[in-house]
Protein backbone atom coordinates (compact mmCIF):
# COMPACT_ATOMS: atom_id res chain seq x y z
CA UNK A 1 0.00 0.00 0.00
CA UNK A 2 1.19 3.76 -0.89
CA UNK A 3 0.84 6.67 1.48
CA UNK A 4 0.50 9.46 -0.02
CA UNK A 5 1.74 12.78 1.24
CA UNK A 6 0.33 15.94 -1.13
CA UNK A 7 2.30 18.74 0.14
CA UNK A 8 1.12 21.17 -2.58
CA UNK A 9 -0.92 23.33 -0.29
CA UNK A 10 1.98 23.51 2.41
CA UNK A 11 2.53 27.64 3.26
CA UNK A 12 4.59 27.06 6.46
CA UNK A 13 7.21 24.61 8.27
CA UNK A 14 4.24 23.96 10.22
CA UNK A 15 1.65 23.46 7.91
CA UNK A 16 4.29 20.92 5.68
CA UNK A 17 4.91 18.83 9.29
CA UNK A 18 1.24 18.39 9.82
CA UNK A 19 0.94 16.98 6.92
CA UNK A 20 3.74 14.40 7.29
CA UNK A 21 2.71 13.86 10.69
CA UNK A 22 -0.49 12.89 10.12
CA UNK A 23 -0.17 10.95 6.73
CA UNK A 24 2.56 9.34 8.04
CA UNK A 25 0.60 8.76 11.30
CA UNK A 26 3.38 10.27 13.73
CA UNK A 27 3.11 9.69 17.50
CA UNK A 28 1.67 12.64 19.32
CA UNK A 29 4.64 14.07 20.51
CA UNK A 30 6.17 14.60 17.24
CA UNK A 31 8.03 17.46 17.78
CA UNK A 32 7.40 19.31 14.15
CA UNK A 33 11.21 19.55 12.81
CA UNK A 34 13.30 17.55 10.98
CA UNK A 35 15.39 16.66 14.00
CA UNK A 36 11.92 15.01 15.17
CA UNK A 37 11.16 13.61 11.93
CA UNK A 38 14.91 11.96 11.58
CA UNK A 39 13.99 10.32 15.52
CA UNK A 40 10.52 8.88 14.22
CA UNK A 41 11.61 8.04 11.02
CA UNK A 42 14.52 5.94 12.04
CA UNK A 43 12.43 4.62 15.55
CA UNK A 44 11.64 0.95 15.41
CA UNK A 45 8.83 1.18 17.18
CA UNK A 46 7.21 3.66 15.16
CA UNK A 47 6.07 1.60 11.74
CA UNK A 48 6.33 3.18 8.81
CA UNK A 49 4.33 2.67 5.25
CA UNK A 50 6.22 0.20 2.64
CA UNK A 51 6.19 2.97 0.29
CA UNK A 52 5.70 6.73 0.01
CA UNK A 53 4.84 8.86 -2.40
CA UNK A 54 5.27 12.78 -2.23
CA UNK A 55 3.37 14.65 -4.19
CA UNK A 56 3.53 18.48 -5.17
CA UNK A 57 6.97 19.16 -4.44
CA UNK A 58 7.95 21.07 -6.98
CA UNK A 59 5.54 23.51 -5.74
CA UNK A 60 7.06 23.43 -2.35
CA UNK A 61 10.63 24.19 -3.45
CA UNK A 62 8.84 27.20 -5.09
CA UNK A 63 6.79 28.00 -1.50
CA UNK A 64 9.38 27.19 0.81
CA UNK A 65 12.64 26.12 -0.87
CA UNK A 66 14.68 25.46 2.48
CA UNK A 67 12.16 22.93 3.66
CA UNK A 68 11.43 21.21 0.31
CA UNK A 69 15.57 20.72 0.46
CA UNK A 70 15.36 19.03 4.38
CA UNK A 71 11.87 17.18 3.17
CA UNK A 72 14.38 15.59 0.47
CA UNK A 73 16.97 14.75 2.32
CA UNK A 74 15.41 13.55 5.41
CA UNK A 75 12.93 10.91 3.86
CA UNK A 76 15.30 10.04 1.33
CA UNK A 77 17.40 8.88 4.29
CA UNK A 78 14.63 7.53 6.04
CA UNK A 79 14.06 5.06 3.01
CA UNK A 80 17.63 3.85 2.92
CA UNK A 81 17.23 3.28 6.71
CA UNK A 82 14.08 1.85 6.90
CA UNK A 83 14.20 0.27 3.22
CA UNK A 84 10.48 1.90 2.25
CA UNK A 85 10.40 2.71 -1.80
CA UNK A 86 10.09 6.71 -1.87
CA UNK A 87 8.65 8.23 -5.06
CA UNK A 88 8.47 12.21 -5.85
CA UNK A 89 5.75 13.61 -7.95
CA UNK A 90 5.80 17.27 -9.34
Amino acid sequence: MVTKIDVTHAQSREQLHKIISTALQFPDYYGNNWDAFDECATDPDVEMPESVLIIGIDDLSRKLPREAKLMRNCFTRASTDRMFALNWKD
